[in-house]
This record gives C-alpha cells, structure tokens and sequence, in this order.
C-alpha cells in the first residue's frame, strides 16, 4: 500500500498534476491487484498449515479462525464460531458410508472392516 503511495506521490512531484492524477487509477488498480494475489497466497499457505496436522487444526478451530466450506456451492458448512465438528465430521462419514456406490465408501468399509458399527 505505501509503495503505491509513494509511485503515486513521486508521479505528482516528477511529472506535475496532470500525470500524477492520471497515475491515480492506475495505482488504485495496481493496488488491488496486488493486494488480491497477496491474500491468495495467505490464504493457500495458511490452509497448508493448518491441515498439516491435526493438533494445528484443531488450535485454530478452538481460537474460531476455521470454517469448512463446500466446494460446489461455495456456502460454509462448518464454522468454529458455534458449530460442532464431531458431529460434523459424524454425519460427512454417515453420508459416505450410506452410497454404496461410492469408492470412498467402499475404501472406508474395506479399511474398517471387523470393527463394530455405532449407531
């Protein structure tokens, strides 16, 4: 943010009134750009973070930072902030294991096969 700033100062001190109002726009659109990639980048490697073990996870969870969201609707399933992550977590395995079909139903049934069921 400052650097845009100062381009935009300097442009004004440089090159008089007329171009640094025009670099204006220009700085406003740069900034935006750049501040856009910024939180991506952020955001990516804060997830990496998170998800790379469980004991961080569940840090950021219980400080209500968190928030699992759908990835076809985009709307937030989950969120630390009042919802409960077992029972999430409970029912995302009871949907699962409900389609037949599925083979990440047939991967979990394969994997715990011989061990009881809870209802």
């Amino acid at each position: 943010m400052w650097g845009t700033f100062a381009a935009i100062v300097f442009t004004f001190i440089g090159y008089g009134w007329l171009i640094g109002l025009l670099s204006v726009p220009v700085g406003i659109a740069v900034f935006l750009i750049a501040g856009r990639v910024v939180q991506k980048r952020a955001a990516s490697r804060t997830r990496r973070w998170a998800l790379s073990s469980a004991s961080r996870f569940l840090a950021l969870w219980e400080v209500g930072d968190v928030s699992v969201k759908d990835t076809q609707s985009g709307k937030t399933a989950i969120s630390s902030r009042g919802d409960d992550l077992e029972e999430f977590v409970r029912a995302v395995v009871t949907e699962v294991l409900v389609a037949e079909s599925d083979p990440v139903s047939q991967k979990l049934k394969a994997a715990f096969h011989g061990y009881e069921l809870e209802s």
